[in-house]
């Protein structure tokens, strides 16, 4: 049973590593903490259900759910959201969606207090890499008018830094 979690633990740290573009080492001489010293440095930081970078003083972060519709996972989605607008890591914050295919209306509830959190708290809020479905519901409610949303998380980060 070891090697499972090994192997998983091993593939989650191969796609962080694309995700990130991160520079090949080989992992397996790394220790954990080591290792989490070594992501730390390369600025990436994990969240329970939202992978975090910061890059060019932006922060974003990256849903790691394809269907978001758990009412629990939704509860620590909204909790990790406040944490990124409380805890004042950053004054400019991209959600980037690029794995979501689908979101319950409970979720898109907590986008909607995050949103307002992010805009009494004078934060620039940015969404990216919306998958077409999403971006269907956004439209029908209207979303896309309260939102900014990019096209993709470099588009996004140049809109944020433009302020507009």
């Amino acid at each position: 049973m070891g090697d499972v979690g090994c192997d998983r633990a091993s593939f989650a740290l191969q796609m962080t590593m694309l995700v990130y573009n991160l520079p090949r080492v080989n992992y397996s001489d790394l220790s954990f903490g080591s290792l989490r010293r070594y992501l730390l440095i390369q600025r990436v930081f994990f969240v329970a259900t939202l992978l975090t970078r910061t890059q060019e003083g932006v922060l974003i972060a990256y849903f790691q759910d394809v269907r978001i519709i758990d009412e629990t996972r939704i509860q620590k989605l909204g909790e990790e959201l406040t944490e990124l607008v409380t805890n004042g890591r950053s004054e400019k914050i991209i959600l980037n969606f690029q794995n979501v295919s689908f979101m319950s209306s409970a979720m898109i509830g907590k986008l909607i207090l995050f949103g307002k959190k992010c805009k009494t708290s004078d934060v620039k809020l940015r969404f990216c890499n919306i998958n077409r479905n999403v971006e269907e519901v956004f439209e029908l409610m209207n979303l896309d008018k309260v939102f900014e949303i990019c096209k993709d998380e470099e588009k996004a980060i140049a809109a944020i830094e433009k302020g507009g």
